[in-house]
């Protein structure tokens, strides 16, 4: 049983978070933008990162360490596209580490 304020499947979390590779470079964060906010088990987080969520409260931080199985998947070069650079608008300036 959940005490009170614990997050559960279906609770309206708002949170922010920093991914970071094996290497340390940072992949996504929300520092310095607006809160993600989602509800539990409505699939928008990977699985692993909501299941380290749960039982957590408000104010509660964590890091975690995540297998790639649990996270986005091992790299799979069958899934990266590339697309030529005329099908972005001329205000478009791509930089290196962009995803």
């Amino acid at each position: 049983m959940s005490e009170p304020g614990q997050i559960v499947p279906g609770s309206r979390v708002t949170l922010h978070l920093s991914i970071l590779l094996e290497d340390g470079t940072e992949a996504i964060s929300t520092f310095g933008e607006e809160p993600l906010s989602v509800t539990m088990g409505d699939g928008t987080l990977q699985p692993g990162l909501e299941l380290a969520i749960y039982g957590l409260a408000a104010g509660d931080q964590q890091t975690l360490n995540l297998l790639p199985e649990q996270a986005y998947g091992l790299r799979d070069l069958a899934l990266i596209q590339q697309m030529p650079r005329t099908d972005f608008g001329a205000e478009f300036t791509p930089e290196p580490g962009q995803i």
